[in-house]
């Protein structure tokens, strides 16, 4: 009865997985417990070795065989799901067959998790770009969006083209861009979209998509340069030089301390005696602590995902007020959201609006939520008759700006002004960020550079001991 109830299941998966892959994904993976659970335990060999079937089909057949461009992201998620329990099983067999050696397999799922996320950031910020620029290019000509959004998703299929189609379909449908961007890519970055809403709401999009590709650029300059050691590199390194010193503590450290004693009546060198006090005392809190990291930004990372790949709103506060107070964190942070805010202004200075309305639109920026806490502050002030210049004093804001509103030397030249501070605090962002590479880069490599030295004068200097003492009783 079990297995013909398994076979059922196994039918309706099959054919119900081309037109609803998502939710036959989500019940396989389930199912298969629960028949392997019970055939394990009814001690029924055909159920169990079977119960894998409707995991292992669906998968298979939604990410190699599905080929419909509306499911390329399930398509995408299901082979990602696949390699990952390949992994899985890979790290299970290893640690079954070495034992102690097992953190070889957890340093190759690292290295493939690692090489997961770095891909999926630049497959990313490649399409912003791509987008950004096609974007760009239908505005300066003055085609109609719909149409040349169509043309430009001709080709195969791949997330670009899904994308140009589905803000096709969402602008016919009637939305304006910056809606139809939001529905049709929910992962859009939110600067994106805060600052392409300021600009259309002041009709001015297409010098709009000018400053939002700037801003990218902005942002990939500051990535590279304080990112001189690709991230991938120190852990590898450092789980590598983990493994090797778990390995060595297991066969290779007990025997050098028994060899000292026996031969030399002494004791390990101290360089090897601070690895072990190391490994043994701090091991335990160091791991906890990367594990309670870890745990939280998968948490942090799963509601987003479930939040349409958005972060909820007390998560982004919490993150935004310990960056706000990270040193070199909050140079950056209040830079590059001090460049969106000059440039909001001049677009809705420019379009003649009210200073009022120009700063309100400001609100809507995707910046640190402290810094948007002084601009709320700003126009709450401008709003009750106070002066423009004097008001951004009062809410926090760079003098800059306070100086570019001041009526007494600057009146009638406030957007050339904010024009010109746009430009200087960009030049400002690209070189702080080349100066914090400078030091960055080479910091990163001493410190990486003196644990494995430190590691291996703890394993080399044991042996320098018993040789030298050996050479001392049998000259």
């Amino acid at each position: 009865m079990m297995m013909i109830s398994l076979i059922i299941i196994l039918v309706i998966c099959w054919a119900c997985m081309a037109r609803w892959p998502l939710a036959i994904m989500m019940l396989s993976l389930p199912t298969t417990c629960i028949f392997f659970l019970l055939g394990w335990d009814a001690g029924n060999d055909w159920v169990t070795l079977v119960s894998p079937c409707p995991f292992l089909s669906c998968y298979i057949y939604v990410g190699f065989f599905l080929q419909s461009e509306e499911h390329y992201i399930v398509r995408t998620a299901a082979r990602q799901l696949l390699v990952g329990l390949i992994l899985i099983l890979l790290v299970v067999g290893v640690g079954v067959l070495f034992g102690p050696l097992a953190l070889a397999g957890v340093l190759m799922f690292v290295v493939w998790m690692a090489a997961m996320i770095a891909y999926g950031s630049t497959a990313r910020r490649s399409l912003l770009f791509s987008l950004l620029t096609t974007l760009k290019a239908c505005m300066r000509q003055n085609l109609p969006l719909p149409m040349a959004l169509d043309c430009a998703a001709q080709g195969p299929s791949s997330q670009e083209t899904l994308l140009y189609r589905e803000i096709k379909k969402y602008l016919i449908k009637g939305h304006n861009l910056v809606d139809a961007l939001r529905l049709a890519w929910p992962q859009c970055p939110g600067h994106v979209i805060g600052l392409l809403q300021g600009a259309e709401s002041v009709g001015r999009l297409a010098p709009g998509l000018t400053a939002v590709h700037k801003n990218v650029m902005l942002r990939e300059k500051r990535k590279q340069a304080c990112e001189p050691v690709h991230p991938v590199y120190p852990i590898v390194v450092l789980a590598v030089m983990a493994v090797l010193v778990t390995a060595l503590f297991k066969f290779v450290i007990p025997q050098f301390a028994t060899t000292m004693r026996e031969i030399a009546d002494g004791d390990l060198p101290i360089i090897t005696q601070w690895l072990i006090w190391i490994w043994s005392d701090l091991g335990d809190p160091i791991v906890m602590g990367l594990g309670i990291i870890f745990g939280v930004w998968m948490i942090i990372t799963i509601t987003g995902w479930f939040n349409k790949g958005q972060r909820p709103l007390w998560i982004v506060c919490i993150l935004d007020w310990f960056r706000w107070r990270l040193p070199f964190v909050r140079q950056f942070d209040r830079t590059f959201a001090l460049i969106q805010l000059l440039e909001t202004l001049n677009l809705g200075l420019s379009a003649g609006r009210p200073v009022d309305q120009a700063v309100s639109q400001c609100l809507n920026l995707d910046v640190n939520r402290c810094f948007v806490r002084q601009i709320r502050k700003w126009h709450r002030l401008i709003v009750q008759g106070q002066s423009v210049s004097e008001s951004a004093r009062k809410a926090g804001l760079p003098r800059a700006v306070a100086w570019a509103f001041d009526t007494t030397v600057n009146q009638g030249n406030t957007p050339s002004i904010l024009s010109m501070l746009e430009q200087t605090y960009s030049d400002r962002y690209v070189y702080h960020s080349n100066v914090l590479s400078l030091i960055l880069g080479p910091c990163i490599i001493m410190v990486l550079a003196a644990m494995v030295c430190f590691v291996m004068l703890a394993i080399f200097l044991p042996m320098v001991s018993t040789i030298t003492h050996l050479v001392e009783i049998y000259p």
